[in-house]
């Protein structure tokens, strides 16, 4: 389902977290040998046009850190569940949303989820939002993501 709350997939902490993981399935890996690591979503929507729920996207230079809240995410799952700390924001009038409407499958939104350079911007919110300007009657929009990690040495 849509996550219908600004929110960006990590903290640095799990962003850390995760993108040490990635040694368990690349052989000879280790994060520490490179200088830098960002890791990035591709999110597309795979329902056609007009989309119900699109996904916004805020501009990171917008977004104070007093804005993020720390979330703890837990997914039951049926034999252990997965805990995953997540970033929630909270309002400030000073954001600035983007979103693209009626995409269409060829089409994908890339944006950062974590960056081990803070003084790059560091991960995206990001939310699904009710467009008012969408026709009554559509099938509720469906999308599917991809998360990758760049290392650079």
């Amino acid at each position: 389902k849509p996550a219908r709350y600004p929110h960006a997939d990590n903290t640095d902490a799990s962003a850390q977290q995760l993108a040490e993981l990635f040694d368990l399935f690349v052989d000879d890996f280790e994060l520490g040998a490179y200088r830098r690591w960002a890791m990035y979503n591709v999110w597309r929507a795979i329902t056609p046009p007009p989309q119900d729920f699109p996904l916004a996207v805020c501009d990171a230079r917008t977004i104070d850190p007093a804005d993020e809240v720390t979330v703890t995410a837990i997914t039951e799952e049926r034999s252990t569940d997965i805990v995953h700390d997540t970033m929630s924001y909270v309002h400030n009038p000073a954001h600035r949303w983007y979103y693209y409407p009626d995409m269409t499958i060829d089409e994908v939104i890339v944006f950062k989820s974590g960056d081990s350079d803070p003084t790059r911007a560091v991960r995206v919110a990001h939310t699904a939002f009710t467009d008012p300007t969408c026709p009554p009657g559509v099938p509720t929009r469906a999308s599917v993501e991809m998360r990758a990690l760049a290392v650079f040495e």
